[in-house]
């Protein structure tokens, strides 16, 4: 190969690694996300952050693809960062991992309203990790500001019917929805369209895809009760005393979304 050949290929590979930033007060946990991705061809970590206003800073002068960043940090900690870049817009090409150790819904999905695209609590391994950032890198993006406001309507929806948003079920729910909506999907089978699509993503088996969804309609119904029956009156629902199936709720979620679309274009 010439030395032009080569040049060449260099700068194609250097266009494919999307640019990390590690934000934690910890200098353990700072250390341990580096070497995670130590090794990864196709990630690097080009900055890191103590708090939310170092991150802000570095997100004004530097392009960043993927934040992962810890909830809970002192001065400034990740809901504080999620909501002031939300306002300076900082987050319309940037995709947010949300890292926690605690299953607090109340804050999980004020991080999720305010920009963050997905929560790992930890302990994770490092594959869970790179797996996750693969798919949200690979993720269609053609208007940041289109995907933002696309993603804000599906969260909403999501959280409104009372879907926990630290559950499984939860996050394949909104991968799900966000591939029928993107790529235009008519008419879809759950069982041979979605649940093997969502499987893939999260390299999970579509068996348990089912399980999830349906665990997570089960939280819904047995604990945020009113919220989840309000929706399914809302939606004309059949019986809205009775859990819908994952395939009658998903359909209700995407007529949702598809007529707050509809309002707000029009």
């Amino acid at each position: 190969m010439s030395i032009q050949a080569r040049s060449k290929e260099v700068v194609t590979m250097s266009k494919n690694i999307k640019h990390v930033m590690v934000v934690d007060d910890s200098h353990f946990g700072l250390k341990k996300m580096v070497e995670m991705l130590d090794h990864v061809a196709d990630f690097s970590v080009v900055a890191k952050a103590k708090d939310g206003y170092e991150a802000l800073a570095i997100m004004k002068r530097q392009h960043i693809d993927v934040i992962l960043l810890d909830l809970f940090m002192p001065k400034c900690d990740g809901l504080a960062f999620l909501k002031q870049a939300h306002f300076d817009k900082l987050l319309t090409r940037t995709k947010v991992i949300v890292l926690s150790e605690i299953q607090d819904d109340n804050v999980i999905e004020q991080a999720l309203e305010w920009g963050a695209n997905f929560v790992l609590f930890k302990p994770f391994t490092s594959q869970t990790l790179v797996e996750r950032l693969r798919i949200l890198t690979a993720e269609k993006n053609n208007d940041g500001q289109e995907q933002s406001s696309l993603n804000s309507l599906i969260i909403k929806n999501l959280m409104d019917s009372g879907l926990p948003s630290h559950t499984f079920g939860y996050q394949y729910f909104r991968l799900a929805v966000e591939h029928v909506l993107k790529d235009s999907i008519g008419v879809f089978s759950i069982t041979k369209t979605i649940y093997p699509y969502v499987a893939e993503m999260f390299k999970t088996s579509s068996g348990n895809v089912d399980k999830a969804m349906r665990h997570s309609l089960s939280l819904a119904f047995e604990h945020n009760k009113d919220r989840l029956k309000q929706f399914l009156i809302s939606m004309n629902y059949k019986d809205p005393s009775r859990k819908p199936s994952n395939s009658e709720y998903m359909g209700m979620i995407l007529e949702k979304i598809k007529e707050d679309m509809y309002r707000s274009h029009s």
